[in-house]
């Protein structure tokens, strides 16, 4: 026999477990947020094909953050 958990005790059970901790600097290029701007712009040119949610919501991804934090120097 299974017994179900509600949505707020799984999630209580998760803020328990430790933070993950990363040995490395957290270092993010100077310039992320023209890099970010550059993204938004790309989202709204290249994808105008999508709907404005669409597109706000591919916005919330921040994919160039990565690019920012793989190469900060």
């Amino acid at each position: 026999m299974t017994t179900s958990m509600t949505d707020e005790q799984f999630y209580a059970d998760l803020r328990q477990l430790p933070k993950p901790s990363y040995p490395f600097a957290d270092y993010i290029h100077p310039d992320f947020k023209q890099l970010r701007q550059k993204y938004y712009d790309w989202i709204d040119t290249e994808y105008i094909i999508h709907s404005k949610d669409a597109r706000e919501k591919h916005k919330k991804h921040h994919l160039s953050d990565i690019a920012a934090r793989g190469c900060p120097f």
